[in-house]
């Protein structure tokens, strides 16, 4: 393999595939998301990096098979173990739509068989250990409300962090949702009788950019308190409701030398930050564990699958998440109403 690095050819029908796959979509999918392109764009960078940059016109078999063989050997940088089953088989889908979309858009390439292409197909057993979920430790609600009860709360910044990690165990909300939280997100909604993280799409980074009403679990009021205290400070120190919920604190110094904090208008920082930061260092604090910011929904969902009415609440609680679920079939079945019966189940489960 030599030190070629560049190909351009191969850059122009790249260019023309991502921007078509980021802003018009391909066999009449939606456009994708920055991120999923980025996702395409290291695939289609690995498989030229397999096949030593060659121009994608004189694609064949040969490839596919070189790619795989690269695949099988690429190693995780952070842990030097091999690549996920689940990336292995990503790389060869997404270079195999690439391909196929070469062959179809660009007289160039039409020499390009279906044949060939098939190469990148992955097997069945490949597949299923692409698929296969692992386990996901998390704690015991009640181990997360003794470290959250732990927390010092007498600085700003300690008030915050303590308010973030209440949010997220009453919520269980995605992390960029949690991050890009603004004071308006709080509300209480007076015909549900129930406080909400309502997260709309135009200030808050929710997932597929739906709207998303996610009711406060339980009544421990202490832990509500938490988020009720810093939302009311935020506003009597002049914040508006666009601004971030959890906004990043400055630290500075007085005229004597003493450590002050100052609240900013700036968005907290990366998501790997806040996890790092604030919920491994309360867990820390407390000789646990931290295992992520997801952990806090696999915790209630383990504690619910326990309840009589585990069905229904776990239907809630995947609305109450953002997923597109039955929670309305299943009230309409039984009469009621969709919105007031999934507060009243978040509302009504006992934390403790």
């Amino acid at each position: 393999m030599t030190n070629t690095k560049y190909n351009e050819a191969n850059e122009i029908a790249k260019y023309q595939f991502l921007k078509e796959l980021e802003h018009s979509g391909i066999k009449g999918n939606d456009p994708k998301s920055e991120k999923t392109v980025l996702q395409y764009m290291n695939a289609i960078h690995e498989f030229e990096i397999a096949t030593n940059f060659k121009d994608f016109k004189k694609y064949d078999s040969e490839f596919a098979l070189e790619f795989k063989s690269y695949l099988e050997d690429k190693k995780n940088q952070r842990t030097d173990k091999n690549i996920s089953k689940s990336l292995y088989v990503h790389y060869l889908k997404f270079v195999k739509e690439f391909i196929e979309w070469l062959k179809a858009e660009n007289q160039e390439y039409s020499k390009i068989t279906q044949k060939d292409i098939n190469f990148l197909k992955t097997n069945k057993n490949d597949k299923n250990t692409a698929l296969a979920t692992a386990h996901q430790p998390s704690h015991p609600i009640s181990v997360i409300l003794a470290v959250i009860r732990n927390m010092p709360e007498t600085t700003l910044l300690e008030i915050r962090n303590k308010a973030m990690i209440s949010l997220c165990l009453l919520t269980t909300p995605r992390i960029s949702a949690l991050k890009t939280a603004r004071i308006s997100s709080i509300r209480y909604f007076e015909e549900y009788e129930a406080w909400a993280f309502d997260q709309h799409p135009r200030l808050v980074d929710t997932k597929y950019k739906r709207h998303i009403t996610s009711f406060f679990i339980g009544q421990s009021q202490d832990i509500i308190d938490n988020v009720l205290r810093w939302w009311n400070l935020l506003k009597e120190e002049g914040f508006k409701g666009d601004d971030y919920l959890f906004p990043r604190i400055d630290s500075s110094f007085d005229s004597e030398g003493k450590s002050i904090c100052e609240l900013t208008n700036n968005i907290l920082g990366s998501s790997s930050w806040i996890g790092s930061s604030v919920f491994r260092k309360a867990f820390k604090d407390n000789n646990l564990e931290f295992y992520r910011v997801h952990s806090f929904r696999h915790s209630i969902e383990r504690a619910m699958e326990k309840e009589p009415y585990a069905t229904q609440l776990l239907i809630a609680l995947a609305e109450n998440d953002g997923h597109k679920n039955q929670m309305a079939t299943l009230v309409k079945s039984y009469g009621g109403n969709y919105m007031i019966d999934r507060s009243k189940l978040m509302k009504g489960f006992k934390l403790e």
